[in-house]
C-alpha cells in the first residue's frame, strides 16, 4: 500500500480522511495543531525552512531504510494542482479522475 507525505503550514487538511486506510504522514511546518478532520495520521513537526523540498528529504532521509515501495509527496493545498493531476491521470493507465479523492484512491491502491 501506498504512503502519504504531506508537507504543510497552515492549510487544512480534513481532505485526508480521503486517503484511508493508508499510511500518511503530515509533516508541520506551522505553528499551529493540524487539526485534520478526524482523519489519522502520524504528525511530525519541523522548522518552517527548505520549503516542502526539506521535508520530504527528512522523510527519505529518516526511513530509508523502511519507505514502501510507493511514497506519494504533496503539499497540503493539493487543489491547486488538481487540474494538472486529473490530466496527469487519464494519461496514466487509462485511469479517469474526477476529483482529487478519486485520484488519491487509485494512488493508495498501488
Amino acid at each position: 500500500m501506498a504512503e502519504f507525505v504531506i508537507a504543510r503550514y497552515d492549510e487544512p487538511l480534513g481532505w485526508l480522511s480521503e486517503l484511508e486506510p493508508a499510511a500518511v504522514t503530515v509533516y508541520n511546518k506551522g505553528d499551529g495543531p493540524c487539526g485534520g478532520g478526524g482523519a489519522r495520521f502520524a504528525e511530525v513537526r519541523c522548522p518552517n525552512v527548505g520549503r516542502e523540498g526539506e521535508a520530504y528529504l527528512r522523510h527519505i532521509l529518516d526511513r530509508y531504510e523502511s519507505l514502501p515501495t510507493v511514497t506519494v509527496f504533496a503539499q497540503a493545498d493539493i487543489t491547486d494542482h488538481l487540474a494538472a493531476w486529473t490530466a496527469f491521470g487519464t494519461r496514466w493507465g487509462g485511469a479517469r479522475f474526477r476529483t482529487k479523492g478519486d485520484f488519491l484512491r487509485h494512488l493508495a491502491a498501488q
